[in-house]
């Protein structure tokens, strides 16, 4: 862990804020401030969107009080989770 690569149909690792400094480093803060917001909102609900995702996956394959989950992606998930539930990491947004 981390889990660093290509899961299809993108790059796993996606860094909102090397994109903004990209394309709106240059511009003026004012006449881009709508679109860094936008932005932020379209990032944020991709993430909820995808631990949503991962934790249906992990009901459906906890049936039975145990999972279908072993190795690499067992780790990954509780990585996952410890993220999740650490203060001062940005996923601790999303639990």
């Amino acid at each position: 862990m981390p889990f660093d690569g290509y899961a299809h149909p993108e790059h796993w690792r996606v860094n909102p804020f090397q994109i903004m400094a990209a394309r709106y480093g240059t511009s003026d803060t004012g006449s881009c401030a709508p679109e860094i917001r936008q932005y932020l909102l379209v990032m944020h609900d991709q993430i909820e969107m995808s631990f949503a995702n991962i934790q249906s996956q992990i009901d459906r394959t906890a049936l039975g009080g145990g999972t279908l989950h072993k190795g690499a992606p067992e780790a990954f998930l509780k990585h996952l989770h410890k993220l999740r539930g650490t203060p001062d990491h940005l996923y601790s947004a999303f639990k």
